[in-house]
């Protein structure tokens, strides 16, 4: 992935274990980013700002629609203590913690660990021609 990051961070709900987690931007920030004069360095910087609060949580003195912004940016992906077989990685986002998968643990699942594409998204499966 080729806007991502790796970096080790404290879980809180996982009592502040230290897991190595990847850091995904979301459709939102890379939308925000074409609206700027260098599209890269303005993901990066998201994914930068994104680190920092999961690293070290909001900042006093940081607003509230810039805090929603950071917060809405990117997804954190760590590997699951007990993998399924499609899905390998936990994921941040809503979907995730509703359906226990999401696109984006299944993208990294695929990209990292060799799983298969589901027949549910196969492209003939789709109607696609």
């Amino acid at each position: 992935v080729k806007f991502s990051k790796t970096a080790d961070v404290k879980i809180l709900a996982e009592g502040n274990a230290i897991r190595q987690i990847t850091i995904m931007p979301t459709p939102s920030l890379l939308g925000r980013s074409t609206r700027e004069p260098d599209p890269a360095a303005y993901v990066i910087e998201g994914i930068k700002s994104f680190l920092r609060v999961a690293k070290y949580g909001l900042s006093d003195d940081m607003k509230f629609v810039a805090a929603l912004d950071v917060l809405e940016s990117c997804v954190m992906l760590w590997p699951l203590d007990v993998a399924e077989p499609e899905i390998k990685y936990q994921c941040s986002c809503s979907a995730f913690w509703s359906k226990y998968k999401c696109e984006h643990s299944l993208a990294m699942s695929i990209r990292k660990k060799g799983v298969q594409v589901p027949p549910a998204y196969h492209i003939r499966n789709l109607g696609v021609n």
